[in-house]
């Protein structure tokens, strides 16, 4: 039995001190590795806006937002303010009432609405 006792932790000491060597400098390099990889990906995700898209393809973008989603949320915003008869009431308003009320106002940037 004490035969048997000595062998298992022996077997035991010389896993984990195998163990330790091998999976220690793995881990280390895996670490490494993956914080290499992420550091790529966002390099590569975060690039500036100019080198994504041209000036002109930026604002034909934002044009095109503005004119399908854009509208659709300023038609509820002008319901959620005006109530029925929203279309007759909005083009009398003025656009500092408007900003009073809560009317989202887009910003510029780069000369692009």
């Amino acid at each position: 039995m004490v035969e048997a006792w000595h062998r298992l932790s022996t077997l035991l000491k010389d896993g984990a001190i195998r163990g330790a060597i091998i999976a220690f400098p793995a881990c280390f390099l895996y670490l490494r590795l993956a914080q290499r990889l992420g550091d790529r990906a966002a390099q590569r995700k975060h690039k500036r806006g100019a080198t994504l898209a041209s000036r002109d393809k930026l604002l034909q973008l934002v044009r095109a937002y503005n004119r399908d989603a854009g509208d659709s949320e300023r038609k509820e915003t002008y319901k959620r303010l005006f109530g029925f008869g929203w279309e007759l009431k909005a083009p009398l308003v003025s656009e500092a009432d408007l900003i009073a009320e809560g009317m989202y106002v887009p910003y510029t940037i780069a000369d692009i609405p």
